[in-house]
């Protein structure tokens, strides 16, 4: 029996040739993206750090209010620092069109959340603080999607590079159609969809702050 190796460890592709045993282990695909955005812009009222903290402790358990795809969040077991949690999709919500994904949420205070999939899949929000001081405080998502199923170079892993950025899409439209129908037409399936993605939070805090659901 003969084995050759390569370095990751998913998928596996087997062999059999003669008498000899091939396994040949090719690179999965993972997709990584990120992109930051003031949190206190010019003409809105401001945002104290305590304020968006809390705004990302309420994501964290009610993720149906900052994202569009997921309908209903249900908290399965808690620390101080740490949060699982059951998550529930629209129709065509997830990038795989499951119904439900179990994650795990890392909390970071008062500054990064990671939200981990069972897959290893990882979506960072991230809160930093510029020159300005107290109050220029700047927002980041850092987007690392997993398919271990998906070897990389290969004509299925440009289609579900595709397919990610679709969902993601969709995920933002209704958010956006309203006020930047214009723009929802030209960033559908580009990485314009990760900007839109911080955007949609930074807006949803300002509008809890704004109506009294956060202090």
């Amino acid at each position: 029996m003969q084995c050759m190796k390569k370095r990751q460890s998913h998928p596996f592709l087997f062999s059999l040739r003669a008498h000899s045993f091939y396994v040949i282990i090719s690179k999965m695909v993972v997709f990584n993206m990120s992109y930051t955005a003031p949190i206190n812009q010019k003409g809105r009222r401001s945002l104290t750090a305590s304020q968006i903290w809390e705004c990302i402790e309420r994501k964290v358990r009610n993720a149906e209010e900052f994202v569009s795809a997921i309908i209903n969040t249900e908290i399965l077991s808690e620390s101080a620092t740490e949060v699982t949690r059951r998550v529930t999709f629209a129709p065509h919500g997830h990038p795989a069109g499951a119904a439900e994904a179990v994650e795990t949420c890392r909390m970071y205070k008062p500054c990064r959340v990671d939200f981990v999939a069972a897959d290893g899949s990882t979506i960072t929000n991230a809160v930093s603080v510029g020159p300005g001081g107290d109050e220029e405080f700047y927002y980041t998502y850092i987007f690392e999607w997993h398919h271990p199923e998906i070897a990389e170079g290969t004509p299925e892993a440009s289609a579900q590079r595709i397919a990610d950025w679709k969902v993601c899409s969709r995920r933002l439209t209704e958010h956006f159609a309203s006020s930047h129908p214009k723009l929802i037409s030209h960033v559908y399936g580009s990485s314009q969809t990760t900007k839109l993605a911080v955007e949609a939070t930074i807006d949803t805090m300002h509008r809890l702050v704004a109506e009294g659901e956060v202090a």
